[in-house]
């Protein structure tokens, strides 16, 4: 017999009040520079999965880890505001002109 065991799972609730404080955490407007919001996340981040860490499924960390990932480029981007300043910081990072002039 193959008698699938009890599963555990986090509420909807609790999971939408974990990530409207990874909004607040990321929000553009905060006022700190991306090094700051970097730690912050870390430990909020370290905190909440060691908290959950039974029944956070596996495919949902992921979809954290992209969106977390995609408010950062966000949240560079609107720190470096200027398409000029955008176009150099995207030249520092190695991206190709062909890239950076459509990006920018």
């Amino acid at each position: 017999m193959n008698c699938p065991g009890p599963t555990r799972s986090i509420h909807q609730y609790r999971l939408g009040s974990v990530s409207g404080d990874h909004f607040r955490l990321t929000q553009r407007t905060r006022g700190h520079s991306p090094a700051k919001v970097i730690v912050d996340l870390q430990a909020y981040l370290r905190g909440a999965i060691n908290y959950f860490v039974i029944g956070i499924p596996f495919g949902e960390i992921r979809e954290l880890d992209q969106w977390l990932r995609r408010r950062m480029r966000l949240y560079y981007w609107k720190q470096w505001g200027r398409p000029r300043t955008r176009r150099r910081n995207l030249l520092k990072l190695g991206v190709g002109r062909d890239e950076v002039h459509k990006a920018s």
